[in-house]
């Protein structure tokens, strides 16, 4: 499995977590080769998540957005990365994906990590660890 975070930078409680499989990520890195998403998509993808994050009503395919389309938006946004794509690719192991979001200056910065530093990069405590620190 594949864990993907997404973060506010410079806000903690604003985040949004998923679990992704990796046949699921490389399916849509490969559809990618298709598409090839441009700078504007990709701004527009920024957008859509700056609107959820900062409570802002927007409207996406005929509904009011929720945190599903942020979720998706930010999935359509990471398999157009080549950087993911070498990873999905190449590492066998669980790995994980980090997009942190500067909502000030519409910025992404996007980073993939072994699970064990994803973990420390997002001050993340696994539940095991939680209940039995021994």
């Amino acid at each position: 499995m594949i864990q993907f975070i997404v973060t506010v930078k410079n806000d903690f409680r604003k985040v949004l977590l998923r679990e992704l499989s990796r046949e699921q990520l490389l399916g849509a890195c490969r559809m990618e080769d298709t598409i090839q998403t441009n700078e504007e998509e990709k701004t527009e993808v920024l957008t859509v998540m700056e609107y959820y994050f900062n409570n802002i009503t927007f409207i996406t395919n005929g509904h009011i957005g929720s945190r599903y389309d942020a979720l998706d938006a930010s999935f359509f946004y990471i398999t157009a990365s080549p950087d993911v794509r070498h990873w999905v690719e190449e590492k066998n192991e669980p790995f994980g994906i980090t997009l942190e979001l500067d909502l000030e200056e519409h910025t992404a910065n996007l980073q993939c990590s072994s699970i064990e530093d994803w973990m420390k990069i997002n001050r993340l405590i696994p539940l095991n660890d939680f209940r039995n620190p021994n």
